[in-house]
Formats: C-alpha cells, sequence, structure tokens
C-alpha cells in the first residue's frame, strides 16, 4: 500500500490522444506572447487576444516604474472586458 492513499492517477483522468495537437494560442497555459504571436491580426476571438494583453501589461502603473495593488488589476479587467462587450453589442463596429 501506497504512503498517499487517497493520490489520485491523473494520466487516468487525461483524454485518449487523437494524433493532433492543440494550436498554441489555445493551449490552457500558453504564454501571453505565443498567443499574440499564433492569432492572426482582425481575429474574431477578441476575449483571448484582450486577455493575453492583460497578462503582459495589467500589473504596471500607468507612468510610474512600479506595481499596482490586486483590487486595481480586477478593475482594469472587469472595465475593459465590458468596454469591448458592449461596444460589440452596442455598436454597428461588429
Amino acid at each position: 500500500m501506497s504512503s498517499q492513499p487517497n493520490q489520485i492517477n491523473l494520466a487516468a483522468l487525461r483524454p485518449p490522444a487523437t494524433g493532433h495537437s492543440i494550436h498554441l494560442a489555445y493551449q490552457p497555459n500558453a504564454a501571453p506572447e505565443a498567443i499574440l504571436r499564433a492569432l492572426p491580426i482582425g481575429t474574431k476571438d477578441w476575449r483571448r487576444v484582450l486577455g493575453a494583453i492583460l497578462k503582459l501589461h495589467n500589473y504596471k502603473h500607468a507612468w510610474k516604474p512600479k506595481g499596482v495593488s490586486i483590487q486595481t488589476m480586477h478593475d482594469r479587467q472587469v472595465f475593459y472586458f465590458g468596454f469591448f462587450d458592449e461596444l460589440r453589442r452596442e455598436t454597428r463596429f461588429v
């Protein structure tokens, strides 16, 4: 018997390999630079692009060389996603 009786075998939970690889932009832990590089200009997947941009720059202060609080980062994220969602819903720029 093992020393950790409640350990889960993660390999058994993975779906079977199909021989296809996941596109770099859609991998769950892809670097933001890789996502932005992999997606074409003008892509319809604006949420993925905005998420990558926020991962790259959300921690920065607007003009001082310092970081910002977690609350500020959260507020920015909520604002930008809400703004672009409303822009797509409420205007002719779809």
